[in-house]
This record gives C-alpha cells, structure tokens and sequence, in this order.
C-alpha cells in the first residue's frame, strides 16, 4: 500500500517537477540567431555572390535609408542605407546592409595575412563543395585553396571571402561509412 501510495504522489509530483524545469529554462534570459547580417560598401556585388555562388534569394530589399542621429547602430549622419536580406533554402538569413558614407572607415586585413583577430567567419553547410568552388572561381572570388577534407573527416570545407574581404566557410557533410 506505501509503496502503491509512493508511485502515486511521484506520478502526480513529476507533471509539476518537468513545469517547473520549464518555467526556470523560459524565464532565464537567452538569445537565438535570426540572422546574419554583414555592412558592406558594394551591396549589389555581395547580393550577387550570394545569389550566384550560394544559390541564395534575395527575399526582401530596400534602398535610401537614413537612420535617426539616435540610432544605436550608431552609423554617420551622411549614411545611406540600402539593404537586402537574403535566404538560404533551409530558411536562414544573411542580411546585407549597404552603407554609402564618405566617413565610414574600412576594416582592413593586416598586409600579407589572411586572418586578423576580430575576423569574422560566417559558416554554411553546402551540398556540392565542388560545384561551388568552380562557381566562385568562375566569378572571380577570392578562394583560399580547393575543397579538401576537414581535420575531423566529417566535411568537405572550402573557405573563400565574399567581396568584401568577409570570410566564409563552406562545409559539406559526409555520410559515415561504417
């Protein structure tokens, strides 16, 4: 009968224990990545690379944007803005801000490296390395070497930067043999 009563009190306790686990997890402040987004000098260049090279859409778009002085983007007063959000197949997105401003300086990559501290790498899973590497090369794409294996063996990575020096690595995932 204890042991019956024990099953009981446990059967209606835990609905209440997993509620609570969920309530501390919702309340606990947190992030999720909507989206990507990259500031650019030549946004019709990069929507191109990522249209041409990436097989990207461009969803949405628009031009001759100022922002507020308050804006906490923080760009010039002489700003314009034109942007363009573009979506993978899978639904994610890399939205490219095209900012024309005579003061807005240039992040640029110390003389004779390709990596910097601060760099950003955006990071895509791909269907065809291959295919992508002969597109990027036939549009004239800084590409960093030919698609090899990854150091886990898991993927096939080609890295290459899009046209505005901004580094992305491409990953195709292969299947296991076991």
């Amino acid at each position: 009968m204890m042991r019956a009563l024990r099953i009981a009190v446990l059967v209606v306790a835990a609905p209440f224990t997993a509620l609570h686990a969920v309530a501390e997890e919702q309340a606990a402040p947190h992030a999720t990545l909507q989206r990507a987004a990259v500031m650019v000098k030549d946004r019709p260049a990069t929507v191109a690379f990522y249209r041409d090279v990436l097989g990207y859409v461009e969803e949405q778009s628009a031009t001759g944007i100022t922002l507020p002085p308050d804006h906490p983007l923080g760009l010039p007063p002489d700003a314009i803005v034109s942007m363009s959000y573009m979506k993978s197949r899978d639904g994610a997105y890399v939205a490219v801000m095209g900012v024309d401003s005579e003061s807005l300086p240039t992040l640029d990559h110390p003389q004779g490296s390709d990596n910097a501290y601060n760099d950003v790498i955006l990071v895509h899973v791909v269907t065809d390395a291959d295919e992508i590497y002969r597109r990027a090369l036939a549009g004239g794409y800084t590409v960093l070497g030919p698609p090899k294996l990854s150091r886990t063996g898991a993927a096939k990575q080609l890295f290459l930067r899009d046209p505005n020096g901004i580094k992305i690595e491409l990953n195709q995932m292969l299947k296991k043999t076991d």
